[in-house]
């Protein structure tokens, strides 16, 4: 992952965790400001996590296809 990505995530991250607090929830000026940069941040971790899930299913086909490949030299 790259840097960038990194910190946009983490950023996202953050101002999730912002919105949850009690103080920001009660300022609406500040819930504003914390959700709008969420909401640009939104695609990116969407992005992120689709290219993530893509990732881990590629990952257990290859492993899959290798099991089966072993088992198919076992049998022979």
């Amino acid at each position: 992952m790259s840097e960038a990505l990194g910190e946009a995530l983490a950023e996202h991250a953050r101002l999730e965790a912002e919105m949850a607090r009690p103080e920001v929830v009660g300022d609406p000026a500040a819930f504003r400001a914390a959700a709008r940069g969420y909401a640009a941040l939104e695609p990116v971790a969407r992005a992120a996590a689709r290219r993530d899930a893509a990732e881990d299913e590629a990952l257990a086909a290859e492993l899959a296809g290798s099991e089966k490949d072993r088992a198919e030299n076992l049998i022979d």
